[in-house]
């Protein structure tokens, strides 16, 4: 995908990214609407980039829930800093319609990598300095864990 280019030609290993993007943006319904997504957005499209080209977690991640990558091009840095008691809400709100005990445990792993992801986008690009990333991690590995115990 020749479209990547600029996304992609700065990174350390561009071939990766590439075959990571493009499996990506193939997994998604409209491939050409994630394109353009990644377009719009090119600070934050060449750190997905980055992540994707260096991360397996990450690439991993985005395979699961393809969706995810469009929540980390409307990166909204207040969101990943609401706390402990958000994040157990939204836990919450994931969880109130599962059907057993596997199911909640997929919504929180869910809401793991997706906050996970928005993390290491915050990290990455230097969007929130490292001390307030660090905290959000701490603050979600509580309210996971929080939940978890909640859960079992």
């Amino acid at each position: 995908m020749p479209r990547l280019d600029p996304i992609i030609s700065h990174l350390p290993d561009p071939d990766r990214a590439r075959v990571r993007l493009t499996r990506w943006l193939e997994s998604l319904t409209s491939p050409e609407t994630g394109l353009a997504q990644l377009e719009s957005v090119p600070l934050l499209s060449r750190t997905l980039g980055l992540l994707m080209a260096t991360s397996s977690e990450i690439t991993g991640m985005l395979q699961r829930n393809p969706e995810l990558g469009f929540g980390a091009l409307d990166l909204d840095t207040s969101y990943v800093t609401l706390g402990v008691d958000a994040i157990r809400e939204e836990a919450r709100r994931l969880s109130s319609h599962t059907v057993s005990y596997a199911h909640r445990l997929d919504r929180l792993r869910f809401l793991k990598d997706k906050r996970t992801l928005l993390l290491a986008m915050c990290d990455v690009g230097a969007f929130l300095p490292p001390r307030v990333v660090w905290a959000a991690i701490s603050d979600l590995a509580e309210a996971l864990l929080m939940e978890a115990v909640d859960a079992v």
